[in-house]
Protein backbone atom coordinates (compact mmCIF):
# COMPACT_ATOMS: atom_id res chain seq x y z
CA UNK A 1 0.00 0.00 0.00
CA UNK A 2 1.43 3.19 -0.95
CA UNK A 3 0.18 6.18 0.91
CA UNK A 4 0.84 9.21 -1.28
CA UNK A 5 1.46 9.68 -5.49
CA UNK A 6 5.40 10.35 -4.91
CA UNK A 7 8.43 8.19 -3.84
CA UNK A 8 10.04 8.71 -0.27
CA UNK A 9 13.26 9.74 -1.62
CA UNK A 10 14.76 10.05 -5.48
CA UNK A 11 18.32 9.27 -6.49
CA UNK A 12 20.96 11.43 -6.28
CA UNK A 13 23.60 11.90 -9.16
CA UNK A 14 26.95 10.55 -8.73
CA UNK A 15 30.47 12.42 -9.03
CA UNK A 16 32.05 10.98 -12.53
CA UNK A 17 35.03 8.98 -9.78
CA UNK A 18 32.37 7.70 -7.82
CA UNK A 19 31.08 3.61 -7.99
CA UNK A 20 28.02 3.64 -9.93
CA UNK A 21 24.91 1.51 -8.42
CA UNK A 22 22.36 -0.15 -10.48
CA UNK A 23 20.41 2.55 -12.56
CA UNK A 24 22.61 5.06 -11.05
CA UNK A 25 23.60 8.30 -12.91
CA UNK A 26 26.14 11.32 -13.25
CA UNK A 27 25.69 14.89 -12.84
CA UNK A 28 26.80 17.15 -15.00
CA UNK A 29 30.12 18.39 -15.31
CA UNK A 30 28.72 22.21 -14.90
CA UNK A 31 27.39 20.62 -10.95
CA UNK A 32 30.34 19.47 -10.91
CA UNK A 33 32.77 22.33 -10.89
CA UNK A 34 30.46 24.23 -8.61
CA UNK A 35 31.00 21.82 -5.88
CA UNK A 36 34.79 20.88 -6.04
CA UNK A 37 36.40 23.99 -7.98
CA UNK A 38 34.35 27.00 -7.93
CA UNK A 39 30.92 28.82 -6.89
CA UNK A 40 29.12 30.75 -8.60
CA UNK A 41 29.04 33.81 -5.97
CA UNK A 42 28.92 34.08 -2.35
CA UNK A 43 24.80 33.14 -2.53
CA UNK A 44 26.22 29.74 -2.83
CA UNK A 45 26.94 27.17 0.15
CA UNK A 46 28.24 23.65 -0.47
CA UNK A 47 27.85 21.40 2.55
CA UNK A 48 29.21 17.47 2.78
CA UNK A 49 28.02 15.26 5.20
CA UNK A 50 28.96 11.69 5.33
CA UNK A 51 27.05 9.28 3.88
CA UNK A 52 25.81 5.83 5.53
CA UNK A 53 25.01 2.56 3.91
CA UNK A 54 21.80 1.22 5.36
CA UNK A 55 18.19 0.76 4.39
CA UNK A 56 16.45 4.61 2.81
CA UNK A 57 13.45 5.22 5.12
CA UNK A 58 10.62 7.92 5.90
CA UNK A 59 8.21 9.10 8.42
CA UNK A 60 5.32 10.99 7.26
CA UNK A 61 2.02 12.80 9.04
CA UNK A 62 -0.80 12.27 6.62
CA UNK A 63 -4.41 12.02 7.61
CA UNK A 64 -3.36 13.16 10.81
CA UNK A 65 -1.26 9.11 11.26
CA UNK A 66 2.22 8.94 11.79
CA UNK A 67 3.66 6.61 8.83
CA UNK A 68 6.84 4.50 8.62
CA UNK A 69 7.84 4.51 5.00
CA UNK A 70 10.22 2.31 2.50
CA UNK A 71 12.13 4.59 0.13
CA UNK A 72 9.25 3.88 -2.55
CA UNK A 73 6.50 5.10 -0.12
CA UNK A 74 5.22 2.13 0.76
CA UNK A 75 3.98 0.96 4.44
CA UNK A 76 7.17 0.06 6.51
CA UNK A 77 4.89 -2.34 8.35
CA UNK A 78 4.05 -4.41 5.61
CA UNK A 79 7.30 -4.80 4.06
CA UNK A 80 8.55 -8.62 4.07
CA UNK A 81 11.60 -7.83 5.32
CA UNK A 82 12.38 -8.02 9.21
CA UNK A 83 14.59 -4.69 9.14
CA UNK A 84 11.47 -2.80 8.13
CA UNK A 85 8.98 -3.76 10.18
CA UNK A 86 11.57 -3.36 13.05
CA UNK A 87 11.67 0.49 11.36
CA UNK A 88 8.07 0.63 11.79
CA UNK A 89 8.34 -0.73 15.50
CA UNK A 90 10.87 1.72 16.58
CA UNK A 91 8.49 4.96 14.64
CA UNK A 92 5.80 3.86 16.87
CA UNK A 93 6.63 3.90 20.05
CA UNK A 94 8.55 7.33 19.01
CA UNK A 95 4.89 8.55 17.74
CA UNK A 96 4.47 11.27 20.35
CA UNK A 97 7.67 12.59 19.21
CA UNK A 98 6.64 12.90 15.46
CA UNK A 99 3.32 14.01 16.23
CA UNK A 100 4.71 17.06 17.58
CA UNK A 101 7.77 17.03 15.40
CA UNK A 102 5.69 16.36 11.83
CA UNK A 103 3.19 18.99 10.08
CA UNK A 104 0.33 17.41 8.13
CA UNK A 105 2.25 16.39 4.68
CA UNK A 106 5.34 16.56 6.26
CA UNK A 107 8.11 14.08 6.40
CA UNK A 108 11.83 13.48 7.36
CA UNK A 109 13.72 11.20 6.04
CA UNK A 110 17.07 9.15 6.83
CA UNK A 111 19.06 5.98 6.77
CA UNK A 112 18.00 3.05 8.72
CA UNK A 113 21.30 1.39 9.80
CA UNK A 114 19.94 -1.61 12.04
CA UNK A 115 21.02 -4.04 9.24
CA UNK A 116 24.28 -4.23 7.56
CA UNK A 117 24.44 -3.67 3.75
CA UNK A 118 27.48 -3.17 1.95
CA UNK A 119 29.67 -2.16 5.76
CA UNK A 120 29.04 -2.77 9.36
CA UNK A 121 28.87 -0.01 11.82
CA UNK A 122 29.48 0.10 15.62
CA UNK A 123 26.23 2.11 16.67
CA UNK A 124 26.33 3.87 20.14
CA UNK A 125 23.49 5.83 20.05
CA UNK A 126 19.84 5.35 17.78
CA UNK A 127 20.57 3.44 14.41
CA UNK A 128 18.94 6.03 12.25
CA UNK A 129 20.56 9.15 10.89
CA UNK A 130 17.69 11.54 9.74
CA UNK A 131 19.55 13.64 6.46
CA UNK A 132 16.49 15.54 5.21
CA UNK A 133 13.09 17.23 5.44
CA UNK A 134 9.89 17.80 2.89
CA UNK A 135 7.64 20.01 2.81
CA UNK A 136 4.05 18.86 2.10
CA UNK A 137 4.40 20.24 -1.14
CA UNK A 138 7.77 18.02 -1.51
CA UNK A 139 10.49 20.79 -1.22
CA UNK A 140 13.56 20.00 0.70
CA UNK A 141 14.32 21.77 3.86
CA UNK A 142 17.90 24.02 4.07
CA UNK A 143 20.02 22.46 6.55
CA UNK A 144 19.32 25.40 8.81
CA UNK A 145 16.24 24.39 8.96
CA UNK A 146 16.60 20.66 8.93
CA UNK A 147 19.41 20.82 12.25
CA UNK A 148 17.07 22.83 13.92
CA UNK A 149 14.20 20.33 13.87
CA UNK A 150 16.25 17.93 14.32
CA UNK A 151 18.33 19.12 17.46
CA UNK A 152 14.89 19.97 19.06
CA UNK A 153 13.70 16.78 18.98
CA UNK A 154 16.99 15.11 19.76
CA UNK A 155 17.66 13.13 16.53
CA UNK A 156 20.91 12.11 15.27
CA UNK A 157 22.09 14.16 11.78
CA UNK A 158 24.92 13.12 9.63
CA UNK A 159 28.22 13.89 10.49
CA UNK A 160 29.38 17.56 8.61
CA UNK A 161 32.35 16.83 7.09
CA UNK A 162 32.73 20.66 5.40
CA UNK A 163 30.86 23.85 4.93
CA UNK A 164 31.54 27.16 2.38
CA UNK A 165 33.54 26.99 -0.76
CA UNK A 166 33.57 24.47 -3.06
CA UNK A 167 35.73 21.33 -2.14
CA UNK A 168 37.18 18.34 -4.24
CA UNK A 169 36.33 14.81 -2.85
CA UNK A 170 40.40 14.13 -2.40
CA UNK A 171 40.74 16.72 0.06
CA UNK A 172 37.96 15.15 1.87
CA UNK A 173 38.72 11.48 2.20
CA UNK A 174 41.24 11.73 4.87
CA UNK A 175 38.51 13.40 6.96
CA UNK A 176 35.81 11.14 6.19
CA UNK A 177 37.90 8.21 7.18
CA UNK A 178 38.86 9.58 10.52
CA UNK A 179 34.94 8.31 11.27
CA UNK A 180 33.20 9.26 14.16
CA UNK A 181 32.16 7.50 17.62
CA UNK A 182 28.90 7.32 17.93
CA UNK A 183 28.16 5.28 14.15
CA UNK A 184 31.49 4.31 12.61
CA UNK A 185 31.87 2.10 10.15
CA UNK A 186 33.91 -0.88 10.38
CA UNK A 187 35.11 -0.74 7.05
CA UNK A 188 36.45 2.82 5.62
CA UNK A 189 32.98 4.61 5.20
CA UNK A 190 30.81 4.51 2.32
CA UNK A 191 31.35 7.92 0.77
CA UNK A 192 29.98 11.35 0.94
CA UNK A 193 26.78 13.40 -0.11
CA UNK A 194 26.83 16.86 -1.34
CA UNK A 195 24.72 19.27 -0.51
CA UNK A 196 24.45 22.88 -3.08
CA UNK A 197 22.24 25.85 -0.97
CA UNK A 198 21.99 29.07 -3.18
CA UNK A 199 19.70 31.53 -1.55
CA UNK A 200 18.53 29.95 1.41
CA UNK A 201 16.74 27.24 -1.17
CA UNK A 202 18.47 23.41 -1.97
CA UNK A 203 20.09 23.85 -5.37
CA UNK A 204 21.29 20.21 -5.86
CA UNK A 205 22.64 17.42 -4.34
CA UNK A 206 25.25 15.16 -5.57
CA UNK A 207 27.17 11.87 -4.01
CA UNK A 208 30.62 10.42 -3.93
CA UNK A 209 30.51 6.45 -2.92
CA UNK A 210 34.65 4.95 -2.92
CA UNK A 211 35.66 2.60 -5.71
CA UNK A 212 35.93 -0.40 -3.48
CA UNK A 213 32.55 0.03 -2.13
CA UNK A 214 31.30 -3.61 -2.41
CA UNK A 215 27.75 -2.77 -2.20
CA UNK A 216 25.15 -5.54 -0.50
CA UNK A 217 28.03 -7.81 0.69
CA UNK A 218 26.00 -8.25 4.19
CA UNK A 219 22.85 -8.71 2.80
CA UNK A 220 23.22 -10.90 -0.21
CA UNK A 221 20.02 -13.75 -0.01
CA UNK A 222 19.98 -12.63 3.37
CA UNK A 223 17.83 -10.31 4.35
CA UNK A 224 15.00 -13.03 6.06
CA UNK A 225 17.58 -15.96 6.86
CA UNK A 226 20.70 -15.47 8.27
CA UNK A 227 20.99 -11.21 8.22
CA UNK A 228 23.95 -9.41 9.84
CA UNK A 229 22.53 -7.17 11.99
CA UNK A 230 25.05 -3.49 13.22
CA UNK A 231 22.60 -3.99 16.99
CA UNK A 232 20.98 -6.32 18.66
CA UNK A 233 17.78 -6.73 17.34
CA UNK A 234 15.98 -7.45 20.56
CA UNK A 235 16.54 -3.88 21.66
CA UNK A 236 14.42 -3.25 18.81
CA UNK A 237 11.28 -5.52 18.72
Amino acid sequence: MKTFNIKNYGSIGHFPNSKLGTGDHHIGAGHVRLLTEKKRDAWDTVFVHEKYDGSNVGIIKWNNQILALTRSGRLAKDSRFKQHQLFALWVERRKVTFESMLQEGERVVGEWLAQAHGIRYKINTEPIVFFDYFSPENRRWTQNNLLEKLNHYELNSPRLLHKGDAISTELLIPILNQKTPTIESVELPEGMVYRMERKDEVDFLAKWVRPDFCNGQYNIHAENDTPVWNVPIENLE
